[in-house]
């Protein structure tokens, strides 16, 4: 609510005005808190998301803050999150994968900087300088060309970078590389980035060459993060000149910030020394997450649930799947196809017999939506800390009517 008396439903993802209520609230005489919810009662929706940012408002303005904690916890369905934003381009559109709303905020408040930072013609005509790796180790690419190392050079102390290091005993022992691919530790790009303390140095290895981007953390790889399965984040246009302010925490104080840079996002990448200053002082975390798609881990939140048959199902699973476990962002669909899958084979005579089945699933006797995710049937309808409940029965109507 402003000033004067009106309230706004505000979009924080691309910052713009959502709806404006026409209703005055300084001439509203009874409880302003029932007008409120009857106000905005139409526009919630119940989906559960978790909390991925603070927002309050100070001196008239809505501010939004994001912290390294927290940023990456919410977690969106594209299919829900393009119906809202359509001009949201994503590669390759699968319903199942989900976007990260923090994630995406920060890839759009700094698209500008992204794009200056990545520009080729940037790259050739800015001089950085690398006092660690030319210093202390030669670079990767020099190393096939080059067998030896003067024993002066051997006997510098190093700093352990690319490998192991070696003094000779005596000046006239021969010299050998100071790192040999085949037998000493070669770092990893995972390593070099564990290793960083400031957006300076991140932006020192990207410009060397030694960061590769978009970079590939081992663990996605592997396929440890099948949650995540997208890494190229896409952006939203934002609808308004966005001010930006990067706090400091004031550790003596517990929680307490203090502003130490504010700019706006039309002005951050308009001359050399806004964007020095800025690279200087943008948060480490921020640019990894900018620049190289690296993020916090976290543990996948899982929920337990109950799979009971309702009285006209007569087949039983070959094996108890009753008490289950999976992502909070499960969706019922996702749980039906599991049901199906696991009805007995003799009930599945065929794969085109196993199509006309359908399914519903109820919690508390009401009917589930196929879009529902169990963090929203616990917190919304299911309302306990036990396992959740689900019945599942032959379908009323076939999902085609």
């Amino acid at each position: 609510m402003d000033a004067n008396g009106y309230i706004y439903i505000i979009d924080i993802i691309n910052c713009s005005i959502y709806k404006k209520f026409e209703n005055n609230l300084n001439d509203f005489k009874g409880d302003l808190n029932d007008l409120f919810d009857e106000l905005i009662q139409p526009y919630q929706t119940i989906e559960s998301l978790p909390m991925w940012c603070n927002v309050y408002i100070k001196s008239g303005r809505l501010i939004v803050t994001l912290q390294e904690s927290t940023y990456t916890n919410c977690e969106i369905y594209i299919d829900e999150l393009k119906l809202n934003y359509p001009e949201l381009q994503v590669d390759e559109i699968d319903n199942d994968q989900r976007l990260n709303l923090g994630k995406i905020v920060i890839k759009s408040l700094f698209n500008e900087f992204y794009k200056y930072e990545f520009e080729e013609s940037k790259f050739n005509q800015k001089k950085l300088s690398m006092p660690d790796l030319q210093q202390q180790q030669q670079p990767l690419t020099d190393r096939k060309q080059s067998n030896a190392s003067s024993s002066s050079e051997l006997e510098k102390p190093k700093r352990k970078l690319f490998g192991r290091s070696r003094v000779p005993s005596t000046s006239s022992q021969t010299t050998t590389p100071i790192i040999q691919e085949s037998k000493s530790h070669q770092i990893t790009q995972d390593e070099l980035i564990s290793s960083l303390k400031t957006t300076n140095d991140l932006l020192k290895y990207i410009h060397g060459g030694l960061i590769t981007t978009p970079f590939t953390p081992s663990h996605l790889k592997s396929g440890k993060d099948t949650d995540d399965p997208i890494t190229t984040i896409p952006t939203i246009k934002l609808n308004q000149d966005v001010l930006i302010i990067i706090n400091e925490n004031l550790k003596k104080y517990g929680q307490d910030t203090k502003a130490i840079y504010q700019t706006t996002s039309s002005e951050l990448i308009k001359n050399e020394s806004n964007i020095s200053l800025f690279e200087n002082l943008l948060p480490l975390w921020v640019s990894k997450s900018l620049l190289i798609n690296v993020h916090p881990l976290k543990d996948t939140a899982k929920l337990g649930f109950v799979l009971i048959p309702s009285e006209s199902i007569k087949v039983r699973f070959q094996q108890d799947t009753s008490k289950l476990n999976a992502n909070n962002l499960l969706r019922v669909n996702k749980i039906i196809e599991f049901i199906l899958d696991k009805f007995p084979s003799s009930e599945k005579e065929s794969e085109d017999k196993c199509k006309d089945i359908h399914l519903d699933i109820y919690c508390k006797g009401e009917k589930l939506d196929l879009n529902m995710t169990l963090i929203t049937i616990k917190n919304r309808i299911w309302k306990s800390s036990n396992d959740i409940e689900l019945v599942y029965d032959l379908a009323t109507t076939t999902p085609s009517d």
